[in-house]
């Protein structure tokens, strides 16, 4: 979780925009209670989707975590990231790639 600083500032940037691009974490296999406490005490706002049977983290093939996948408007996987983002620079590079920041 160490990157979710990053990803959740791009998504604030990126939703402040009337075209930005829309950004989801997903959450593999986790009890919904700990999500929901992740939730209340984080104060994030990128919205997290539940993966509870882990059934969309295997049709993408995610084998580590993290993992990010950049999906234009088409639904086409322009990149995957595997690991943690380091720097903001790094995400936008990444997000540049399907039109974002």
């Amino acid at each position: 979780m160490e990157e979710y600083p990053l990803l959740d500032a791009a998504y604030r940037e990126e939703a402040a925009k009337q075209d930005g691009i829309i950004m989801l974490a997903l959450n593999i296999r986790q009890s919904s209670q700990a999500l929901e406490e992740f939730e209340r005490t984080s104060g994030y706002a990128l919205p997290i989707l539940m993966d509870p049977s882990g059934y969309t983290a295997f049709a993408y093939h995610v084998s580590g975590l993290p993992s990010t996948f950049f999906i234009d408007r088409a639904g086409i996987i322009r990149a995957v990231r595997y690991g943690p983002f380091t720097s903001a620079g790094d995400l936008r590079k990444e997000l540049a790639k399907i039109g974002g920041t």
